[in-house]
Order: structure tokens, then C-alpha cells, then sequence
């Protein structure tokens, strides 16, 4: 005699707190043996809720992955688009710089913008771009209209998927 099991109910929502809350260091693999390319995934850069301590102890275990690195061969550095660039993404890109590794900023939740509002907010992180690197543009040349380092995606949609990826893998 066979029973039928009524369907497990969904698990319940991680706290908004925790949402792609990241506090290792995760590995994944992509492409056949030998894979093409691993990406890791790093905690404690850019916005994160969490005490103090711990932001600390994940940026000491950041950089010592990223400088013990000698394969490492490109960064991307995730930004969350509402909330732009803050002081722990320019203190990555700049550790990133010092180490010559090369990095693209990647502008999560692009669907929560409206097209207006995301525009405006990768000129905003392209502004901060140009000072850290010293490539602003003059008033007269007018506002950026490419943003070669920017790639805005969403995970929700899709939308900028595809084009991150081929930036990555161009």
C-alpha cells in the first residue's frame, strides 16, 4: 500500500537581515574537468549587517585570500545599486589596485531602480570610480555615457546577466 505525503511547506524566508549574507568563503566551480574559471565568493565588503568583530575578522580573511592569491586573475566587485559605492568597496578597490588585479563593479538589485534612478546611480558610482582613479572627466567633455567598469544586473530578472558574462568571459 502506497501513501501519498502531503507537500512539505516551504522554508520559511531567511530574516531580510541575512538575505545573501555571506560569512565564509565559498568556491564554485564553473565549466567541465578541469573547470574554466572558480569563483569565490568573499564575505564582508560593501553593505553587510553585522557587528563590528565580525566585519573585522572577514576583511582580515578577505585580504589574506586575495593576497595570497597568485592565480587570481580578475575581481568583480559587488555593489549593491541602491546604495552605491561605500567606504569598505573603495578600500577593496584600492587593495585591488596595489595588487594590480584587475576588477569590475557588478550593480546588484538593478530591478528595484527604475531606468531614470539605476542611470543615475552608475553615474554616481562612476563618479567615485574617476576619483580613486584619477580619470574624472573634465565639465566640458559632459556627463560619462559608457561605464566600462559597471555592469548592472539582477538577480530576480536576469536583466545584465547575459552581459556580465560576457564582459567576464570576453
Amino acid at each position: 500500500m502506497y501513501y501519498r505525503l502531503p507537500p512539505f511547506p516551504p522554508p520559511p524566508p531567511l530574516p531580510l537581515a541575512l538575505q545573501g549574507w555571506t560569512d565564509q568563503i565559498c568556491f564554485y566551480k564553473l565549466g567541465k574537468r578541469p573547470p574554466r574559471m572558480t569563483l569565490a565568493d568573499l564575505p564582508g565588503y560593501g553593505f553587510a549587517v553585522a557587528n563590528a568583530k565580525d566585519k573585522k575578522f572577514w576583511k582580515i580573511m578577505t585580504r589574506s585570500y586575495l593576497a595570497s592569491r597568485m592565480c587570481l586573475s580578475f575581481a568583480c566587485v559587488l555593489v549593491d545599486c541602491t546604495r552605491g559605492l561605500c567606504e569598505d568597496d573603495v578600500d577593496l578597490l584600492k587593495f585591488l589596485q596595489s595588487r594590480k588585479v584587475p576588477w569590475h563593479i557588478v550593480m546588484t538589485k538593478a530591478d528595484l531602480l527604475s531606468a531614470v534612478e539605476l542611470a543615475q546611480s552608475m553615474l554616481v558610482v562612476q563618479e567615485g570610480l574617476d576619483a580613486l582613479l584619477g580619470t574624472a572627466q573634465s565639465p566640458q567633455e559632459g556627463p560619462a555615457t559608457t561605464f566600462p567598469h559597471i555592469s548592472p544586473v539582477s538577480a530576480s530578472t536576469g536583466a545584465g546577466v547575459a552581459q556580465f558574462w560576457n564582459t567576464l568571459l570576453g
